[in-house]
């Protein structure tokens, strides 16, 4: 997440939908409104200039060290038998920790936050 181009989509979420594999690096094919297909390095995918702001701050190490669990979950259900039973806990953790990456979210607690804060 550091730096100027910042993914809204992690990387490890992308590389699920990649389409060819060239050593560890993925790509995947873009499809833009109005524009051809294009098949593109998964780094090209689902980001924003400082989607997450443009200081770095404690937020981008706790986010990248929780992904980490949810690099290898991700990674262990696409290799899990699909009609099996899923339990794991991290599963809800990670569908939250998804929506609240969402800029949307951010935004409404932004706002929400400075609401408060001008009412006290």
């Amino acid at each position: 997440m550091s730096g100027k181009r910042q993914h809204y989509l992690p990387r490890f979420l992308l590389k699920g939908f990649a389409s060819r594999m060239v050593r560890d690096e993925a790509y995947t094919w873009a499809y833009r409104l109005g524009k051809e297909p294009y098949e593109t390095n998964i780094g090209n995918i689902g980001l924003e200039r400082y989607f997450y702001g443009t200081h770095q701050s404690a937020a981008d190490a706790a986010i990248t060290g929780t992904e980490t669990a949810y690099s290898d979950l991700l990674f262990q259900l696409r290799e899990e038998i699909t009609n099996r039973e899923l339990n794991n806990p991290l599963i809800p953790k990670f569908i939250a920790h998804l929506v609240v990456r969402t800029k949307h979210a951010r935004q409404t607690m932004g706002e929400t936050g400075g609401v408060l804060v001008s009412l006290l």
